[in-house]
């Protein structure tokens, strides 16, 4: 897990942007070993209703349709988060 998923795991949208802006990858996804395997900082966001953090992820270009484990909208939508209904 990266600094960037720990930070968006608590929902620090000020330290999200500064790794960001220091290099962060946006879409790099946790290890095979990792206990949680394939999740990005997007659905780190996700799992942890981190509305805010989310929103801005995607804002600076974060692929919620990138699939690892499952793609993040899949999970949003899952928990009820976002609805499947224009």
């Amino acid at each position: 897990m990266t600094p960037l998923h720990r930070t968006c795991m608590v929902g620090n949208a000020q330290v999200a942007v500064a790794l960001l802006d220091g290099g962060a990858n946006i879409d790099c996804a946790t290890p095979p070993r990792h206990h949680v395997p394939g999740f990005t900082p997007l659905m780190t966001c996700v799992i942890g209703n981190r509305a805010g953090v989310a929103k801005m992820l995607i804002e600076r270009g974060a692929d919620g349709t990138k699939v690892t484990v499952q793609t993040a909208l899949g999970r949003a939508v899952q928990l009820s988060l976002v609805s499947t209904m224009c």
